[in-house]
């Protein structure tokens, strides 16, 4: 899901300069190795901290890890918004 908002997010930041020269196809609005350099960064550290979060969910519970991560990712989603936005828009 975050990977899909960040997707989203720089789709939207690319959108709105259409002056740029178009050097590489483009998927989806992002560059293929943009793209798949984030989407193998997810899986990478997806795959690392798999053990981590279900040692704590274990340990206790599933709802106090599910909201630890969903304010985690309200976290970077803001981080992301606020060091990206272009204030001259």
């Amino acid at each position: 899901m975050y990977t899909y908002i960040l997707i989203m997010c720089y789709q939207k930041k690319l959108g709105t300069n259409q002056n740029k020269p178009k050097q590489t196809k483009k998927v989806s609005g992002v560059g293929q190795m943009k793209l798949g350099s984030l989407l193998a960064t997810d899986a990478f550290f997806t795959f690392l901290t798999t053990n981590m979060w279900a040692t704590l969910s274990d340990k206790y519970g599933r709802k106090v890890c599910l909201c630890i991560l969903h304010l985690y990712i309200y976290v970077c989603i803001y981080v992301y918004i606020y060091y990206t936005y272009d204030a001259e828009r």
